[in-house]
């Protein structure tokens, strides 16, 4: 399952751009299926395409707003195996910034919401509207997780690119 392209085109990516390109050809079929075809097609992955595919699993729900960074974190801490396994891909790639920052938004929203597995609460972007204080502290954090992105896509792609084989195939 690993990407074919060129060395060249490898060599020419930005760091953002070539993360996802190693890992587009799995994540782009397992939209809107089923956890166990997702789950699956996990398995089939190795070990830096599993780190990879969690981060981008994250990222790409996290990323746009500070209310999808939120909801996102929210969601992922009512489910366990992912949230662990989001922060075992950033130990992956040594991403100790975000982990960090993953850490201290999970402190955070547990003492908040109590958001965790025993809840049956979920986020909303509603929980914003008239809450200064989550609101100011959502910021907050959303602010630090945009500056944070950038050092961590720097460390993906320089893990892939310091063992492109665990993520590339090389056309000849």
């Amino acid at each position: 399952m690993r990407k074919t392209m060129t060395k060249e085109a490898f060599d020419q990516m930005e760091d953002s751009q070539l993360g996802w390109a190693c890992i587009e050809q799995v994540l782009l079929p397992l939209r809107g299926k089923h956890p166990d075809v997702k789950l699956q097609a996990f398995r089939q992955c190795n070990k830096g395409q599993q780190a990879l595919m969690m981060f981008r699993v994250f990222f790409d729900h996290a990323c746009n707003s500070r209310e999808e960074y939120y909801c996102w974190v929210s969601e992922l801490l009512t489910k366990p195996d992912t949230w662990s396994g989001v922060q075992k891909g950033l130990q992956y790639f040594g991403a100790d910034e975000m982990l960090a920052l993953l850490s201290e938004t999970e402190a955070y929203l547990r003492s908040r919401h109590r958001f965790g597995q025993e809840s049956k609460r979920q986020a909303s972007v509603l929980d914003l509207d008239g809450d200064e204080g989550l609101c100011q502290s959502i910021d907050q954090f959303y602010h630090r997780f945009s500056q944070v992105a950038m050092i961590t896509h720097h460390r993906i792609a320089n893990t892939i690119r310091n063992d492109p084989h665990e993520f590339v195939l090389f056309e000849q």
